[in-house]
């Protein structure tokens, strides 16, 4: 009986310690969205910056060509209003990297830096797909607690035979008539057996077969439930991938567009709105060029989490 019951107690502990560990690996998927949207705002404030350094230079030339009555001030304008948005997205993005780190911060328990700069981890997906996640080890833990539970049951119907002592010192002892304080002592052996637990046991059992049955159904439903999200980000993988190659050739096609916009600018052949137009749309094209990439790892990353790696 001492032995089912240690057993039992084991087998419980170890239970509580894996729902931990699910609980922990839970928290993988929070901390990789708040990570890669750290990443995607860096990326943005790095296609920005570079956007506001070429409208610097734009703004200084269509400045001077002001002064010298070679180009109209309604165009100079134009490009310092967006040049004023562009802070504007700047502050924005500035206040959501800050939101962000914070976040990440108390979620990891570790002290980010302000000028931090996050790196791209690797992209490599797990050819093995055998998933392995810490529910499963619960799934079973939980079985075996199960069965402690019906050897414990199984233990407590047998006869229990078991000793006993007591020893002391008093007045009286053991000879009730007698005054004097005298050393006694009693020793003896005992046996125990619940003939009739009216179905008890039984009931017990059937307990935890129906426990049992219930664990299998989970684990079944969160194994059929992972193969949905397996297939989900492979799709999804697929399709970043397709995305990203049509991101290069568009990047370069809205590159030469905004640089001969930029030269008929200069020329006045095109206004101001038709240049800011054609590198919005540049600058554009560059943002979800970095941001695809970026969710192409993190894709890559929860794939590899539903796999349990």
């Amino acid at each position: 009986l001492s032995k089912s019951k240690n057993e039992l107690e084991n087998a419980s502990l170890e239970s509580d310690l894996q729902k931990l560990e699910v609980e922990a690996y839970q928290l993988n998927g929070m901390v990789d969205a708040y990570f890669f949207n750290l990443l995607i705002i860096q990326q943005n404030e790095k296609v920005l910056s570079a956007q506001a350094d070429v409208l610097d230079k734009q703004i200084t030339r269509l400045d001077d060509a002001c002064k010298q009555g070679a180009a109209r001030q309604k165009d100079l304008e134009k490009l310092q209003a967006e040049r004023i948005l562009l802070k504007q997205k700047s502050i924005e993005l500035t206040s959501r990297r800050e939101s962000v780190k914070a976040v990440l911060s108390v979620i990891t328990g570790k002290s980010i830096a302000s000028d931090v700069q996050l790196q791209l981890p690797g992209d490599q997906m797990d050819d093995v797909n055998t998933i392995q996640r810490p529910e499963f080890k619960l799934f079973d833990l939980q079985q075996k607690q199960l069965l402690a539970s019906d050897q414990l049951i199984t233990s407590s119907r047998k006869p229990m035979f078991y000793g006993f002592g007591q020893a002391g010192y008093g007045r009286p002892g053991l000879n009730m008539l007698s005054s004097k304080f005298k050393p006694y002592y009693l020793v003896g052996l005992g046996v125990s057996w619940r003939v009739l637990d009216w179905h008890n046991s039984t009931r017990s059992k059937k307990i935890n077969d129906y426990q049992r049955d219930i664990i299998g159904t989970m684990q079944s439903d969160f194994e059929q439930k992972q193969q949905m999200q397996l297939a989900d980000a492979k799709a999804q993988i697929s399709g970043l991938k397709q995305l990203i190659d049509t991101d290069e050739g568009l990047v370069e096609l809205r590159k030469k567009i905004s640089e001969q916009a930029e030269s008929e600018l200069n020329n006045g052949v095109i206004t101001s709105t038709d240049y800011l137009s054609d590198l919005n749309s540049e600058t554009v094209a560059q943002l979800n060029f970095e941001t695809h990439k970026i969710q192409l790892v993190q894709a890559i990353v929860n794939y590899n989490n539903i796999l349990g790696k």
